[in-house]
């Protein structure tokens, strides 16, 4: 069976390899999810939080279009991340990964995650 990541033709990294990148800073990482899922599962630490995978824009990304960018959803079954990431290289960016665990295989990994507070009702 193909993860849609796979099925979009983006490199796959696993959750040993963003980890590692991230610590030697090579590496942007950008949350495709929505509040929803950011407020009650987290985000990754750092990650750029999109307003949305599928409308975002250019200024939301960092400025050099070679940097190397892993996009990530909810989980393997999740869309968000390879529609973003197709949209980031529409937008002119060059090195552009997903990382197919989602939120769910970073958490489950035992990897640490941040959390948006909960808005105000």
């Amino acid at each position: 069976m193909m993860s849609a990541g796979e099925t979009a033709g983006f490199k796959i990294v696993s959750t040993t390899e963003l980890n590692t990148w991230m610590s030697e800073k090579k590496v942007t990482v950008v949350d495709a999810n929505g509040t929803e899922t950011r407020t009650e599962t987290g985000y990754i630490p750092g990650a750029v939080l999109l307003t949305n995978s599928e409308a975002f824009e250019a200024s939301e990304l960092p400025a050099d279009k070679n940097a190397t960018l892993a996009f990530y959803c909810g989980s393997p079954m999740c869309s968000a991340a390879p529609t973003a990431a197709k949209k980031a290289v529409e937008l002119g960016y060059t090195n552009v990964v997903v990382y197919s665990g989602g939120i769910k295989g970073w958490v489950d990994a035992g990897m640490p995650v941040e959390k948006l507070a909960p808005a105000a009702k």
